[in-house]
């Protein structure tokens, strides 16, 4: 068995020191975790253009220091009023696994149930699973 930690277990280092996604990859293997996995990343983090620029330097930074990205994770929404374009959305964060080299994506499926009258899991399963199956599938042909 192998140790990882999350980005998220850094967050509260990270915002009193202001260090990078790189710095605490740095820190996680000097600590002697065998992978890390990100959550929602932050390009001003890494003082980067933007996302997939972040995500193409932390991976270059972890594969150089032989700590492994296990998986990313980020919060969504399929029970909003738009759940195509989240869709959308989480297929762009696939892009970022597959960018990271994270052969884990992780996502949640909605905040809260909406407030109408007698709306179970079950319904909101039933109305998420088309969504959840689209971005499974992308992921899919992705290796992820």
């Amino acid at each position: 068995m192998k140790i990882g930690v999350s980005s998220y277990s850094f967050s509260q280092y990270m915002k009193k020191t202001g260090c990078s996604y790189t710095e605490i990859c740095d820190l996680a293997k000097e600590m002697g975790f065998e992978g890390i996995e990100f959550i929602d990343l932050d390009p001003k983090k890494e003082s980067c253009g933007d996302i997939y620029e972040c995500a193409k330097i932390i991976r270059e930074h972890c594969d150089t220091i032989g700590l492994p990205i296990i998986a990313y994770t980020v919060g969504a929404n399929l029970l909003s009023s738009d759940p195509d374009a989240e869709v959308e959305r989480l297929c762009k964060c696939v892009d970022i696994a597959e960018i990271l080299g994270a052969s884990i994506m992780r996502h949640d499926v909605c905040r809260e149930l909406p407030k109408k009258h007698l709306y179970s899991y079950r319904d909101a399963i039933k109305d998420m699973a088309p969504h959840i199956n689209k971005v499974t599938e992308y992921a899919k042909a992705k290796g992820i």
